[in-house]
């Protein structure tokens, strides 16, 4: 009876498949870094575009940088970078931008917990400490906003500047409509060019200065993993990103909240002074989102492939 108990035991059908532990944690890591990867370069107002050609009788041939148009087009069999290609269709359908940014995001989390696992932190460590530091970095990024609402002409050129900043790295600008809607439902705004990541970033820092334990070694991951939007913004550009975010950590240090990234000039501006904002809505559920989806990510320990159906004949015919 002893040697029978140590004999492994399969449960599934012919044809269905398990990856377990550590096979499954990297199959997924792999699957969700790959999509990030993919859609990266596209990032920012300089950022790269794509030919996606579709075969069949009806092909065709579409160059775009919009990373939701990307996912949509493409096939994926990896569960996790299914998970990815979901979250960033329902950033577009909700808010309608951001889908590039939230893919990044999930994918440097999930590099960040794949060299953290690798030094034996487990992952429900990780979760909580990227819990809290999804908590203070939205708070920091509430405290960022600004509100014109009531203010006809600056609520005008909030519109404005929104618009100017979200379609200069598009292709298409047929969404106008979305974004009119989304910045009436809500007004709030917060500065682009990398500096609400690296506001965020600066608060969950000096959170995990405080906090104790491996959790704080998380939190560290989670600011790096925020501190990679601006690096791959400048990346893209073709500037010196190390020191470009080296600069522009430096002046956040300082208590300049304004300060971000210049991509005309290649240097470290002032926001608020060149009319770089984004919508507060669409850079939180960026946030939101992507600790999600890289926390669902992270809790799998099994990936189960059910059996193909096999088709029987029918022997009994009208």
């Amino acid at each position: 009876m002893a040697s029978l108990s140590l004999a492994p035991v399969n449960i599934f059908k012919a044809g269905a498949d398990e990856e377990r532990a550590e096979t499954a944690r990297l199959s997924s890591f792999v699957g969700a870094i790959a999509i990030g990867d993919l859609v990266k370069s596209t990032l920012g107002p300089k950022g790269m575009d794509k030919i996606l050609l579709s075969s069949g009788r009806d092909a065709s041939l579409m160059v775009t940088n919009d990373g939701a148009t990307i996912l949509k087009n493409i096939g994926v069999d990896n569960p996790a970078a299914k998970v990815l290609v979901d979250m960033s269709r329902v950033q577009d359908d909700e808010v309608g931008d951001g889908t590039t940014s939230v893919t990044v995001l999930a994918a440097e989390l999930l590099r960040e917990a794949e060299s953290l696992i690798a030094k034996k932190i487990h992952p429900q460590t990780i979760i909580a400490g990227w819990r809290e530091a999804t908590k203070a970095a939205r708070h920091a990024l509430l405290n960022s906003a600004v509100d014109h609402g009531s203010d006809e002409v600056k609520f005008r050129q909030d519109l404005m500047n929104i618009a100017g900043t979200t379609l200069s790295s598009k292709l298409l600008t047929h969404h106008k409509d979305h974004f009119t809607k989304l910045a009436v439902k809500d007004s709030r705004t917060v500065y682009g060019g990398g500096c609400s990541e690296m506001l965020m970033a600066h608060a969950v820092t000096q959170l995990a200065s405080k906090t104790p334990g491996k959790e704080a070694v998380a939190m560290e991951s989670y600011a790096k993993a925020l501190r990679m939007l601006p690096t791959i913004i400048a990346d893209n550009a073709g500037y010196d990103s190390a020191d470009l975010v080296a600069q522009l950590r430096a002046a956040h240090s300082e208590g300049n909240t304004t300060a971000g990234l210049d991509m005309k000039e290649g240097t470290i501006g002032d926001m608020a002074t060149l009319g770089i904002t984004e919508s507060f809505q669409v850079k939180r559920q960026v946030l939101l989102s992507a600790a999600e989806a890289a926390e669902v990510i992270l809790r799998v320990d099994n990936i189960i492939k059910a059996a193909p159906r096999k088709r029987v004949p029918d022997h009994h015919p009208c």
